[in-house]
């Protein structure tokens, strides 16, 4: 696989036509039809639903586009990042973010930052909460999207809440918490997010894959430094 067969790939995901994503691509269309074919073989998996008339993303396919999406600009910010640092232009950003959760804020704000700051690298580092506070502790990154307001760190941070998002906490019907229609991102919820996100819930204490219970809770992203 090259990178080539992601840039095909994502022109004919966000048009949903060859016809279009060939001329946007200056390619003939059976050439980008045979190489997103030999892109789908290679990983063995079906990314498009094609039709006498229009062509679909699967559900892996949809996943597969926010992936390329996301490879191909850590992909080009490096490249970007090492010929500053080729020119002799050392300053950089260093940042932390939790993957697929800030997916539409990140590349927004980064984009708006390149702006105003294009002399500056910025250095991307895919990393959960937990190891976004240990490495701004230890001055490893200078700023993280943590995702979470950082109650679970000892020391001292700044941070400003920068959006607003809903998630889903799955918990065992016989959970103390499973009784309560909200829960906050606080107290016995915090312990419970520390523990098991990311976990497999199938795995913890006495529950089993079919005995949970889903509970909404308001969470609030955050920005640390």
């Amino acid at each position: 696989m090259e990178f080539r067969h992601l840039r095909y790939f994502i022109a004919v995901a966000e048009a949903l036509s060859f016809t279009k994503a060939a001329a946007k691509l200056r390619l003939a269309q059976p050439s980008l039809t045979r190489q997103v074919r030999n892109l789908e073989d290679e990983i063995g998996v079906r990314l498009l639903d094609r039709a006498t008339n229009r062509v679909t993303l699967t559900e892996e396919g949809r996943r597969f586009l926010f992936d390329s999406k996301k490879l191909l600009a850590i992909c080009a910010e490096s490249v970007a990042a090492v010929q500053r640092m080729n020119h002799g232009e050392s300053s950089s950003l260093n940042i932390g973010y939790v993957a697929n959760v800030h997916y539409k804020l990140l590349p927004a704000t980064l984009g708006a930052f390149r702006k105003l700051c294009p002399d500056v690298a910025l250095n991307l580092f895919d990393m959960t909460s937990d190891e976004q506070f240990q490495a701004l502790d230890a001055h490893k990154i200078d700023l993280g999207f943590v995702g979470l307001r950082p109650a679970f760190s000892n020391h001292e941070l700044l941070s400003e809440g920068v959006a607003h998002d809903t998630m889903l906490v799955a918990l065992s019907e016989r959970h103390p918490l499973a009784k309560k229609a909200k829960l906050k991102l606080s107290g016995p919820c915090a312990t419970v997010l520390r523990r098991h996100v990311c976990a497999d819930p199938s795995r913890s204490a006495g529950m089993a894959p079919g005995d949970l219970s889903g509970r909404r809770i308001q969470r609030k992203d955050f920005a640390g430094s």
